[in-house]
């Protein structure tokens, strides 16, 4: 198989199609414009096919053509270098030019299927595509969806650390009998902000259920990772993702990290859930920090921020109003694809009722 891809503003439209059809892949042709966005895009996507070929033991060839998508001559050029490097076995291309400009698609196309070659359609809304000949077409379903390290890989980034699950499943049972009871936890977990484990009168229970875990005085693990982990186990338990992570750090460029509390893949698409367990919270500062990070993981990727512990609206010491998540901030988190779940009280069901709507339809 001769795969084509023409490379378009969002490189990770190419890749479910690669992965699909990695194992039988002999050539692969990237095709992108002379424009210093794509050509800048093309070290980088150049760079991560070959670890992405070195991590599944692939040994296909990549070759990369550049075009003026404005003239008509260069493209018509693009066309014979592909005769060259396929070497006339049209039979086996298979050009996909899901996110490419219309005028070079339109060009490539016609001349491809004339010849005998297989043009591909990926939908990226539903996860198929459709094999289109001179004479025929086929509707195909994904079958070899990508998990999160094969999407950062392909993304050029760099997975620092992620959540033992081993650990994790180990230490379950604790964890969701701890979280059976959040708004008594909560409590607890802002006690140990200011004091030890020693200093905190009463909990008897949550500290009974620490101490078998050995993380007694484990502030980030008590405030943070508790928290997340329960809500890695209720989404994998209820859910179908296709691969979730917890507490995940990424590097997207050098002196450019992030951490994630909960990463989930599905259909080709990463999602990310921040979890927060406090009374308080900067709201406006979350849906910032979510909104300029989430088009870093996935062009088509959605969000939550999950917060449980206080309401929305508080009055001040001087009587004045503190909102965390003003109508404004609200706006801009629907508009950015992220959905806000916060509540002074956990609702279990509300909760995967919410993760259902949001991130499966």
């Amino acid at each position: 198989m001769i795969l084509i891809s023409l490379l378009g503003i969002h490189d990770s439209s190419i890749y479910p199609i690669l992965v699909e059809f990695k194992d039988k892949i002999k050539k692969h042709i990237i095709i992108h414009d002379d424009s210093k966005y794509e050509t800048n895009m093309i070290k980088k996507v150049l760079a991560s096919q070959e670890k992405f070929k070195e991590f599944y033991n692939l040994d296909f060839k990549t070759y990369s053509i550049k075009i003026d998508e404005d003239s008509y001559d260069s493209i018509i050029s693009c066309y014979e270098e592909i005769a060259k490097i396929s070497n006339n076995d049209f039979l086996n291309v298979y050009f996909n030019a899901t996110d490419g400009l219309v005028s070079s698609t339109i060009i490539l196309s016609d001349k491809l299927l004339d010849k005998g070659a297989n043009f591909i359609a990926y939908d990226i809304f539903d996860n198929g595509y459709n094999i289109v000949t001179k004479n025929s077409m086929q509707k195909k379903q994904i079958s070899q969806n990508k998990d999160i390290l094969t999407h950062f890989i392909l993304k050029g980034y760099e997975l620092l650390s992620m959540g033992n699950k081993v650990e994790a499943h180990s230490r379950k049972n604790i964890v969701m009998n701890i979280c059976n009871n959040l708004e008594e936890y909560q409590k607890f977990a802002a006690l140990m902000q200011h004091k030890t484990f020693d200093e905190i009168d009463g909990f008897y229970g949550i500290k009974k259920a620490l101490e078998k875990l050995d993380k007694l005085n484990d502030r980030m693990f008590i405030q943070g990772t508790i928290f997340e982990e329960y809500i890695y186990w209720l989404i994998v338990d209820n859910f179908d993702f296709d691969h979730v992570m917890f507490n995940v750090k990424v590097e997207f460029a050098p002196a450019l990290q992030n951490e994630f509390d909960i990463l989930m893949m599905k259909d080709n698409h990463l999602h990310v859930i921040e979890c927060k367990l406090r009374k308080s919270v900067p709201g406006e500062d979350y849906v910032y920090k979510l909104d300029s990070v989430v088009d870093y993981l996935d062009d088509d990727g959605k969000g939550m921020i999950l917060v449980i512990g206080g309401e929305n609206d508080k009055i001040t010491t001087k009587g004045n109003l503190k909102r965390a998540f003003s109508l404004g901030t609200k706006a801009r988190a629907r508009s950015a694809d992220i959905l806000i779940h916060h509540a002074k009280t956990f609702n279990k069901n509300e909760f995967l009722d919410n993760i259902q709507k949001h991130f499966f339809c």
